[in-house]
């Protein structure tokens, strides 16, 4: 197997893309606002004009409970802690494979 030094930086970086996508939404998460009444989706049903879908809530709702605000959190949209957990995983299974495979 080789070294970081040998596959290179940039090779290392790209094959953790993933996990780095998620380390930054939830930062990006914990630094928003909680008490923004605009914010904007990237839902495409509300873009097409429905006002209803099953993830509505879920992005504030996970914002809410990165702020410590469980029980608001869980009241936007009950999986809301559970999409943090699986990002989470997720982040954890890319970047120590052998440590995630060892759970």
């Amino acid at each position: 197997m080789r070294t970081l030094e040998q596959k290179g930086f940039i090779h290392y970086l790209i094959s953790h893309l993933e996990g780095f996508i998620w380390i930054f939404a939830i930062v990006s998460m914990m630094m928003s606002s909680v008490k923004s009444d605009q914010h904007f989706t990237f839902c495409p049903f509300y873009h097409l004009g429905f006002r209803h879908c099953l993830g509505f809530g879920i992005g504030r709702s996970m914002i809410l409970a990165l702020h410590g605000r469980i029980e608001e959190s869980l009241i936007m949209h009950p999986l809301g802690l559970i999409a943090i957990l699986v990002l989470i995983i997720r982040t954890i299974e890319i970047f120590s494979p052998k440590l995630y495979h060892s759970l």
